[in-house]
């Protein structure tokens, strides 16, 4: 097993606090927030963020702008995203939405 998921990954997770959360998803964008393609672990990485003090998403360029199926966190969840995507309207939306971007 690869990962953790369903009801046992959830009851552990609400016995744990979580100061910064680095989540890598399959799409970033203003209007979708945080989404992934795998269904399983949605309510994982749910769990996860609730219990996270602050929540950093880390994407590459491809997924900046990108919406997959499920969406994990609306974008007022996310304080920060760490990305190598450089200056495009898709990046300037989600700064506009109150994500602060770190490019590197």
């Amino acid at each position: 097993m690869d990962e953790l998921v369903g009801p046992l990954a959830e009851d552990m997770l609400a016995r744990i606090r979580v100061d910064t959360l680095f989540l890598s998803v399959d799409g970033v964008s203003a209007e979708a927030g945080a989404t992934i393609i795998g269904d399983l672990e949605a309510p994982v990485v749910r769990a996860f963020a609730a219990r996270a003090r602050r929540v950093v998403i880390v994407a590459d360029q491809r997924k900046i702008g990108r919406t997959a199926v499920i969406q994990v966190l609306p974008l007022v969840a996310v304080e920060i995203l760490v990305t190598d995507a450089g200056p495009s309207p898709a990046r300037e939306a989600i700064e506009g939405a109150g994500v602060r971007v770190i490019a590197v």
